[in-house]
């Protein structure tokens, strides 16, 4: 009886055989219909990512920006970034200078309430100097 050897590029099928996932790989980047098939599903995964992140870290982190980007950007240490991702509770106008920063959007802020329509905000007003 021979032992198989692990070589991480090899993937196990459900009867124990190995398959090359690097010549996988290579077949769905020859196949543009495929391959478009994964560009799709990277595409949806990353704007899943986005639409659900908690938190401005998540938020940073879904943009794949780090903290030093984001304090050059923000005109800040790293060391602020890092204690603002860290609060509970922040200034509106924190949030918002922070979502600007990493989306290049704007921040909104929407009330909603059972039965009414909702009330929708823009915050670019709120000043940065509170």
């Amino acid at each position: 009886m021979t032992a198989k050897t692990h070589n991480p590029h090899l993937s196990p099928t459900s009867d124990g055989e190995f398959v090359d996932g690097d010549g996988l790989i290579g077949e769905i980047d020859a196949d543009p219909s495929q391959r478009a098939g994964v560009d799709d599903v990277l595409a949806a995964m990353y704007r899943a990512e986005i639409e659900h992140a908690h938190g401005l870290q998540s938020l940073r982190a879904s943009f794949n920006l780090t903290q030093v980007a984001l304090a050059a950007a923000l005109g800040v240490s790293q060391g602020n970034v890092a204690q603002t991702e860290a609060r509970s509770d922040l200034l509106l106008s924190t949030l918002r200078r922070h979502v600007e920063a990493i989306t290049g959007g704007s921040l909104h802020l929407v009330i909603v309430r059972e039965g009414h329509a909702p009330i929708e905000f823009e915050l670019a007003e709120i000043s940065t100097n509170a």
